[in-house]
């Protein structure tokens, strides 16, 4: 499974938006596993195509191994225009848009940017419990993932305890707040 250095999710053709101005996301349902193989089909045709990713610990009778695959099997997500959709539907592998009320469902820009947040902060999650909260130095950049200020990005100021100080920088404030140790992730 095509993936960065880091395990995340796979994406191909990052076009500048005045260049994807009239494209929507579409899901599309590919046949089981071919999820790999759609994708670098669809890369090949410049389509701008997601595939969420997960690391996966998978066992062997004589060992274990870490493997990447697609977090949610058989469906890739497309940015395309309208007129794209035939050649989308002619690769190998894609079965068909996912519809509603009989027509491909377009998935607004604002609930992609969200499933791609949540697939990295679930990675970020898991690479936070392996390495423990030890692990988050002051000066650290963290993640907030509770609470009022959810999904806030600051700085681990210092530990005060089983609590840490965290410097919030937004519009022109800087906020300094105490959070409890599993209030937050290294981001």
């Amino acid at each position: 499974m095509p993936v960065t250095e880091n395990g995340e999710a796979m994406s191909s053709v990052h076009l500048s938006e005045s260049t994807m101005s009239g494209v929507a996301w579409y899901a599309i349902y590919t046949k089981p596993r071919w999820e790999k193989k759609v994708w670098q089909t669809l890369q090949t045709k410049d389509v701008h195509t997601y595939c969420p990713i997960q690391r996966v610990q998978r066992q062997w009778s004589d060992r274990k191994k870490i493997v990447f695959e697609p977090a949610i099997k058989s469906y890739l997500f497309v940015r395309i225009a309208t007129a794209d959709m035939v050649r989308v539907l002619e690769t190998p592998g894609v079965l068909y848009f996912v519809k509603t009320l009989g027509k491909p469902a377009r998935i607004r820009t604002t609930d992609m940017e969200a499933i791609q947040r949540f697939f990295q902060d679930v990675e970020l999650f898991r690479e936070n419990e392996r390495l423990g909260l030890d692990a988050i130095k002051p000066f650290d950049t963290v993640l907030i993932n509770q609470g009022l200020f959810m999904n806030e990005r600051g700085v681990l100021v210092e530990w005060v305890g089983k609590r840490a100080r965290v410097l919030i920088k937004r519009l022109n404030w800087e906020l300094s707040v105490l959070f409890d140790r599993n209030s937050f992730l290294k981001a």
